[in-house]
């Protein structure tokens, strides 16, 4: 008799960026293990819940929730999950923007004409778009799909087509339930995506 082949659990993370900080909160099984990357600046980790063993350059270290842990800057750490853990990674990013740590699953196209821009995202399902908020009310539009969006803490989900307006400084985030084709719309004489950006998303450069 063949054995049955095993998968891992999945790790679920999401992407929050707001203030110039980028937060990920990651939920990972026990028994998982992720390397953490080598960045130039020392960084920090929060444990929320559970127990984890931390591998660094050679010293074990284990932490249990709640737990500051402090990554060295220039080093490349392994954690272990010794039960079912939730980790928070907060890195200062000023100069990251959400197309950065956006999901690979999102396409993102720019349109503009007569005074507005029109950013349209192709979602993949499952996908979260991080949190982030805007200089000035603005209306998005979902063409396709069906989403799940939290303003502010109020989560309602909606079905295409539909318009909803997004008030400014609100922060918000989008899940695609399914496959989704959602636009931003945006007043602004700026015409390219870049400069545009900085000009409607709080965090961007100079604006705060």
């Amino acid at each position: 008799m063949l054995n049955q082949p095993t998968t891992q659990s999945a790790i679920q993370t999401q992407h929050i960026l707001v203030d110039g900080v980028h937060m990920h909160e990651s939920h990972i099984p026990a028994g998982r293990k992720i390397t953490t990357k080598q960045r130039p600046v020392d960084r920090v980790h929060v444990l929320a819940q559970g127990s984890v063993l931390l591998n660094n350059s050679g010293v074990t270290t284990r932490y249990d929730a709640p737990a500051y842990i402090l990554l060295e800057a220039d080093r490349e750490c392994e954690i272990s999950m010794l039960t079912n853990a939730t980790l928070y990674g907060i890195d200062p990013t000023p100069a990251e923007t959400i197309e950065q740590v956006i999901n690979k699953d999102v396409e993102i196209e720019h349109y503009f004409a007569g005074g507005v821009y029109a950013k349209q995202m192709r979602i993949g399902k499952n996908c979260k778009i991080p949190t982030h908020r805007h200089v000035y009310d603005h209306l998005s539009v979902l063409a396709q799909g069906r989403v799940r969006v939290t303003v502010s803490k109020i989560t309602q989900e909606y079905t295409a087509p539909a318009a909803i307006e997004i008030k400014r400084d609100l922060v918000h985030t989008i899940e695609a339930l399914e496959d989704t084709v959602w636009y931003c719309i945006h007043a602004t004489e700026e015409t390219d995506p870049e400069s545009a950006n900085n000009t409607i998303i709080v965090g961007r450069n100079n604006v705060i």
